[in-house]
């Protein structure tokens, strides 16, 4: 709902119902995480549960990653180094990679392809935007 607000996705999942629930995103998702769990069919409940929870923190992470490059891309552009803050944000990059590294190969692959699988998604709102500007 936050991205579509932003236009970074279609909009109906910005559209909220009578009761101020964003509708269209809760089925949408609801629909992702029932096909995520079909895919994990032949595995135990627990499995299946491991895999959703690993997918889960897969993407968190993957949100902490962009986070940490776009600090020290506004860093770099600040006059002075700030030895502190750059550690820091150094030791957050190693330790997320450290999880993602964890999280197994076959997390990190349906990750991989979850994450591109929505790129056509932000390139037909690019291309919407810019032509309406």
């Amino acid at each position: 709902m936050a991205a579509a607000r932003k236009d970074l996705f279609p909009r109906i999942f910005a559209k909220e119902n009578k009761n101020a629930t964003p509708a269209s995103a809760l089925i949408f998702s609801s629909i992702l995480v029932s096909i995520v769990v079909s895919m994990n069919f032949s595995k135990s409940l627990a499995d299946t549960y491991k895999f959703a929870i690993l997918l889960g923190t897969l993407t968190c992470l993957v949100a902490y990653l962009f986070s940490i490059v776009a600090f020290f891309i506004l860093d770099s552009k600040q006059p002075g180094i700030r030895w502190g803050k750059l550690t820091v944000a150094s030791l957050a990059f190693i330790y997320s990679m450290w999880a993602v590294i964890g999280s197994g190969e076959e997390i990190v692959y349906w990750g991989f392809v979850m994450l591109m699988a929505g790129l056509p998604f932000y390139a037909w709102i690019q291309m919407k935007r810019k032509s309406t500007l």
